[in-house]
């Protein structure tokens, strides 16, 4: 490093590359009068090539993060908007928006599946939630539902006198420090 630091050491970056153009334009000079135009053609149109090649690279890669960046807000907006009209809880959007990630793509505006064929939001999240319930959150175990709370009985409630499913609908309505307040 030192050495090159040494080699390097006062030379001004902007007067070596106007000497470098200097030096092609002379070279290219000599080569006119010497008659090699074909020479001079090549080498100009290898530069030219060059740097369209790099402008080219770098619109198409501006032009992928554009097009990732409006299949991402595409796909989260109608994923995220058909979750919560279906039920989802909040806290499982997150994981219903990675699955829509890896099975679905943004092509003109539209969700494409993995066959390849246009599909809505809301039919592809009821086909997936016909396996994965628990992001609905309506489970509350022992096969009952939110809807068990229908099996609590009136009245006079003792402990006892109760199944699985109303303890189960008792506690999960009034909490287990109300169930345990019941008589026996």
């Amino acid at each position: 490093m030192e050495a090159l630091k040494k080699k390097y050491e006062g030379l001004d970056p902007d007067l070596a590359k106007k000497a470098l153009e200097e030096k092609k334009a002379l070279e290219q000079k000599r080569a006119l009068e010497a008659g090699q135009f074909e020479q001079i053609l090549g080498q100009t149109k290898a530069e030219a090539e060059a740097e369209r090649a790099k402008i080219k690279a770098e619109y198409e890669a501006k032009l992928q993060a554009s097009i990732e960046r409006e299949a991402k807000y595409v796909r989260g907006e109608s994923i995220t908007k058909a979750a919560l009209e279906a039920g989802v809880l909040k806290e499982a959007i997150d994981d219903v928006l990675l699955h829509a990630s890896v099975a679905l793509k943004v092509v003109d505006g539209k969700l494409i599946d993995s066959d390849g064929k246009e599909v809505r939001a809301d039919v592809w999240l009821k086909g997936l939630l016909a396996t994965k319930k628990h992001w609905l959150g309506n489970s509350v175990g022992g096969g009952t539902s939110k809807d068990a709370g229908a099996n609590v009985p009136s009245g006079n409630l003792k402990r006892s006198k109760m199944n699985h499913e109303e303890k189960a609908a008792y506690q999960k309505t009034h909490g287990m420090a109300a169930y345990h307040k019941l008589p026996l």
